[in-house]
């Protein structure tokens, strides 16, 4: 209630309560008439705004009626109108019926309909008090917590032109190899150099992206042991992607045209076009938007209390509930089983806990909710790191995801080249049990008709045998000889072939539960059954049966460090070579493993597998966040029944303009715990430096190589001169604008909210450089420009008197410059006149002050040469305005 209602209702209240008294000079204990008990003694029907309460918690206002009798009524629409939220749908429409003729209404009629409300004349206030049943039921959104964002004053827009170029530059060295006894190390070195750029540009809604490298013929990579590689590097200029991209976040699709990378789904391939694709997908425009079933636990609550919703053991939120029935919804569940409780303790301190269970898989949508994903074109892959295309086979690919229900989720899928056809289904559902997944594939093509089918379960985190975080996982997948599907002939994109099995069967499950003293134990089991009928497209290596089975023990020895032990089954060896003329006979296998954490900063792991008389150890170490910060590693693996080594060793810097990065691997052969003769093998040095260059309309930038899905150049106003833009914090600068340019800010992400914090050291006094945070909503690959800092960074301050000297008293008023008054600042004054204008400028301006007699002008002038405070003095109202 604002002033002027609350001194109206009191003087009516008065006259209503009161009655008239006798004049003044008659004794205090002689009345003109005797004092009366009734509300209103007028003899006139009375009108006065009063508050309205539900809960104890002030709503509103509505006007109350009482007439000579005392009858109370109140304007229903104005009551409908206060605490119609309070109320469920059914019974506001009963409340609002009660006033369907018009006007006021009798409390008393609005009681009999069943609405507790009452009349405090005490403390002129409406007290209406709905019932558990009448009330709607409250929702308690979790999600839209996680969604919802605290927006800063200053919401930026993306700019219309943006993009940059990402420039990776370097050289490998090739050293010599030779017999370390012989000292020849270095004999027939090489050096190449390599260039990769990548690149983004975005004009409106529409984006460009390009992929591109420009090098020598040596292949800056070497081939992985126990693989085969068909790649080799052309010298020059070799592209390897365009495509232009235009999304329409408003119906979460998304289109592509050029070389594309459509998504595989069931059993499908996913090889890249050269075409059209299209899909829906809320992940990649919506990532805010929950479109997994919604989780609920209604329960209603008679009296006051406090409710902590708690999610495995965590508890998420504690909050205070008036009376009434809620539905708490969106929880943030883990993938698995979810244990759920809500403890409710009253005014009384009476407590009650309600819990449930619940399965959850991101994979399931919300009933009623698809995605889909449709693409045509020419498959393509890289040969000799050019993109190369197949045009004679020719691909279609489509799928799409439905909700049917909170459980139960679909998918169907199609894909066909110019020599197979595959179609397929599959259901995920949540049972009681754990998620279930069923698929069933067919394809025909020149080789015949086959069929594929999938079986997976998971029961994660449920309460067990041993412990109450149990998960068994299981996966089952059976497919026939004549099975295909389209593209699987093209080589795939990282041209590296490994030995492959072609199964008829294949089982893998897994048990984990929680022993003793932090003890976890896995017992996991592996078959797959070969058919040597099947297409070989990798290397043949043996086609009998593969099995295997082991358990692990994980446990903490140390507050830094953890072990694994695995004993096992297997003949699942890769030894000596892709190609093995003979299956190997199963072996015991053991197998070590342990990392250990000295500080944050660090991670030392190393490990020994009998199975492939394997051992590894790393070193892994990281000073600082954000720019300026460096890592270095060393990694170090024997394969004793490759009779070899290898160690890689590499620092890397990332700077506010560039990252660094410097590599070197050494192979060495005769190595094994039982022999040693060293002889050196390929010896090769690799530095590589990054850079890019950005644009956001007519602004460019140099800074470190632009990650994620947009970015902003951050750039100090012309008024803090060379003084540092920091983007971040102290303790985590992202970027900062200096003597190189503006700041280059990369990682932000798209379609989603983000929040931007700027700083400056150093600021004259009082210097406003404005909100200090941009709030951004990317779209994909855009740009922002913002600027910190403005002409209007000046904090007046002053005395504002009346012309006779006194204060200017609780005023309020605005000032702007004299030739825009559009700009406007507002200001008040203290009970001693003074004011503070945040945010002006060099220049005349007028202060304009409203009084009951109207305007009252001041003029404030501002020098040129101030920064940051002005004093003004004591100004007196200017007749020259």
């Amino acid at each position: 209630m604002d002033v002027w209602k609350a001194a109206s209702a009191l003087v009516v209240c008065s006259a209503v309560v009161m009655g008239h008294v006798a004049d003044a000079a008659m004794p205090v204990n002689s009345f003109a008439r005797p004092v009366s008990n009734r509300l209103n003694q007028t003899g006139r029907v009375v009108t006065m705004p009063v508050v309205v309460s539900v809960d104890g918690s002030e709503r509103g206002e509505v006007n109350l009626r009482i007439d000579h009798n005392d009858n109370v009524s109140v304007n229903v629409e104005e009551l409908v109108g206060v605490v119609g939220d309070t109320l469920d749908e059914t019974e506001r429409n009963r409340l609002a019926a009660a006033g369907a003729e018009g006007g006021f209404v009798s409390l008393e009629v609005i009681r009999r309909a069943g609405f507790d409300v009452r009349f405090d004349q005490a403390l002129l206030e409406l007290s209406f008090a709905p019932a558990v049943e009448q009330r709607p039921v409250g929702e308690i959104d979790f999600g839209h917590q996680r969604r919802k964002q605290t927006g800063s004053a200053v919401p930026m827009l993306p700019a219309f032109a943006s993009g940059y170029l990402n420039v990776y530059a370097g050289f490998d060295y090739v050293w010599g190899a030779a017999p370390l006894s012989r000292g020849g190390w270095g004999d027939g070195a090489v050096l190449n150099g390599r260039m990769e750029l990548d690149s983004a540009v975005r004009i409106g809604g529409v984006v460009l992206e390009n992929r591109a490298l420009y090098g020598s013929a040596l292949q800056a990579d070497p081939c992985p042991l126990i693989v085969g590689c068909i790649y080799g590097q052309r010298a020059g200029f070799q592209r390897q992607l365009s495509r232009l991209i235009y999304d329409m976040p408003g119906e979460v699709t998304r289109v592509q045209l050029g070389d594309v990378d459509p998504m595989g789904v069931g059993v499908q391939g996913a090889p890249d076009l050269l075409g059209i694709s299209a899909e829906k997908s809320y992940r990649k425009l919506a990532p805010a938007t929950s479109i997994t079933p919604v989780n609920q636990n209604v329960f209603r609550i008679d009296r006051p209390s406090t409710v902590e919703v708690i999610v495995n053991s965590a508890v998420l939120q504690s909050m205070r509930l008036q009376p009434g029935n809620y539905n708490v919804r969106d929880l943030p569940l883990m993938a698995g089983a979810n244990h759920i409780e809500l403890s409710i303790t009253d005014d009384m301190g009476n407590n009650r806990v309600i819990a449930t269970s619940a399965f959850f898989d991101a994979n399931l949508l919300a009933p009623g909710l698809f995605e889909w994903g449709v693409a045509l074109g020419a498959p393509s892959y890289f040969l000799n790191s050019a993109r190369t295309y197949e045009f004679d086979l020719f691909m279609g690919t489509a799928f799409m995801r439905y909700g049917v229900s909170d459980e139960l989720t679909l998918l169907g899928y199609a894909q066909s080249d110019a020599y197979v056809t595959t179609m397929g289904t599959q259901a995920l559902r949540a049972t009681p049990w754990g998620m279930l997944g069923t698929g069933l594939a067919a394809s025909t093509g020149a080789l015949g008709s086959g069929i594929a089918a999938t079986l997976d379960f998971a029961r994660v985190r449920v309460s067990g045998i041993f412990s109450d975080a149990e998960s068994v996982i299981v996966s089952v997948k059976y497919q026939t000889p004549e099975f295909q599907t389209p593209g699987q002939f093209l080589t795939s994109s990282e041209q590296v072939l490994y030995s492959q099995l072609h199964y008829a069967l294949r089982f893998d499950a897994a048990y984990t539960t929680q022993l003793y003293a932090d003890t976890t134990a896995t017992l996991a089991a592996r078959l797959q059954l070969s058919d040597p009928n099947q297409l070989i497209l990798g290397f043949n290596g043996w086609q009998d049966n593969r099995f295997g089975a082991d358990l692990t023990l994980s446990r903490p020895i140390t507050a830094n460090a953890i072990s694994s032990l695995t004993i096992g089954v297997s003949n699942e060896t890769y030894l000596n070579t892709p190609i093995l003329s003979a299956s190997p006979a199963p072996e015991l296998r053991v197998g070590l493993r342990l990392t250990v954490r000295p500080d944050e900063q660090t991670t030392i792991a190393a490990g020994y597998d009998t199975l492939n008389q394997q051992a590894i150890a790393n070193v892994y170490r990281n000073t600082g966040q954000g720019i300026d910060r460096w890592d270095a590693s060393v990694n170090v693996e024997n394969r004793a029944g490759n009779n070899g080594s290898t160690v890689t060793a590499g620092a890397g810097y990332y700077g506010n303009r560039a990252d660094v990065h410097l590599t070197h691997s050494a192979g060495m052969s005769g190595v094994a715990f039982t022999d040693f003769y060293g002889s050196s093998g390929n010896q090769r040095t690799s530095l590589r430096v990054g850079s890019a260059i950005a644009f956001v309309d007519d602004r460019v930038a140099v800074g470190a190589p632009i990650k994620g899905d947009a970015f902003a150049l951050v750039h100090p106003h012309e008024t803090i001169g060379d003084r540092e833009v920091i983007v971040g914090s102290r303790d985590l600068v992202l970027a900062k604008s200096d003597s190189f340019g503006p700041a280059v800010l990369s990682g932000l992400p798209a379609y989603s909210q983000n929040s931007i914090s700027v700083d400056v050291d150093d600021l004259p006094t009082g210097y406003s450089i404005g909100p200090g945070a941009y709030d951004t909503k990317a779209p994909y690959k855009g740009g922002y420009d913002i600027e910190v800092g403005s002409t209007y960074s000046v904090v007046a301050y002053g005395r504002l008197v009346n012309q006779n000297g006194t204060p200017l008293e609780l005023a309020v008023g605005v000032v702007h410059p004299i030739n825009n008054p559009r700009k406007r600042v507002p200001i008040f004054t203290n009970r001693s006149g003074k004011f503070a204008a945040d945010g002006v400028a060099a220049g005349r301006w007028i202060i304009e002050i409203e009084l009951d007699t109207g305007k009252v002008p001041y003029i404030l002038d501002i020098p040129e040469s101030v920064e940051g405070l002005h004093k003004a003095g004591t100004l007196r109202p200017s007749p020259e305005v």
